[in-house]
């Protein structure tokens, strides 16, 4: 009748935590004990970038509830490896000394080498994925030690 638009859930952090928890709340077995979230749980759901939506972001809601014992603390290990996908190169970044030129380079090489890894290792492929030119992803291939 009337469209509506919805922005998708990556564009609407502030969302995640009370969709979280409520759908945490939703799932809850009858009677059983409450459970709640970690903080580091908590910033891995807000960093991750939900290509599923709230779908998504249900359904692991779910898969933490069923594999947590009841009125346990869900923890990132209770949430799907995808998740980490976009954590992990991000926290080697902050973690780690050096100049913001040093931490931009480990960062665009962990980007690089997971590209080619989803392209089989075809570097024109990963070239064009990345929208870069072939010339210029060898460079920094060569440049970043890959």
């Amino acid at each position: 009748m009337f469209p509506i638009a919805v922005p998708a859930l990556r564009e609407r952090a502030r969302d995640i935590v009370p969709l979280a928890l409520h759908f945490l709340e939703l799932h809850r077995p009858r009677g059983a004990a409450p459970h709640s979230f970690a903080d580091d749980t908590l910033q891995l759901l807000q960093t991750y970038h939900w290509p599923g939506n709230v779908r998504e972001l249900d359904n692991e809601i779910q898969r933490a509830i069923a594999i947590a014992v009841p009125g346990e603390e869900l923890q990132p290990a209770h949430f799907s490896e995808r998740l980490f996908d976009s954590i992990e190169p991000i926290q080697m970044v902050l973690e780690t000394d050096g100049s913001l030129r040093e931490s931009v380079a480990r960062f665009e090489a962990v980007l690089i080498r997971r590209a080619l890894e989803a392209n089989g290792g075809r570097r024109a492929e990963t070239a064009r994925r990345l929208q870069l030119t072939r010339e210029g992803l060898y460079k920094k291939m060569r440049r970043l030690g890959i």
